[in-house]
């Protein structure tokens, strides 16, 4: 599979997000979850945590990886078959730039 990906948005938006998620379960301290939640059952691993909050933020991370990924398969596979998900082979060799801004 070919991935267009010219301004680079998976990495950026998909990965670093992943990366944030993910460290709240290996950074976040007792202190701040206490405050924020009103609990500090479940805090950092790298605290003394455990890793049961790393599993609750990895849950999370695979449950908004499945929905945009069953959702973007559902759209694009919609604009594929509407014959709308590429531009015109002509369009693509001008650039895009040249055919719809002049």
């Amino acid at each position: 599979m070919k991935i267009d990906d010219p301004l680079d948005a998976t990495p950026v938006h998909m990965f670093c997000g992943m990366w944030g998620a993910l460290s709240v379960g290996l950074f976040a301290t007792k202190e701040f979850t206490e405050e924020v939640y009103g609990d500090g059952a479940f805090y950092g691993g790298f605290w003394g945590g455990g890793g049961k909050q790393l599993g609750i933020q990895l849950a999370g991370v695979i449950a908004i990886l499945t929905w945009t990924g069953g959702l973007s398969v559902i759209m694009f596979f919609s604009m594929k078959f509407a014959g709308i998900l590429r531009v015109p082979v002509e369009e693509e060799i001008t650039g895009l730039d040249e055919s719809h801004h002049g």
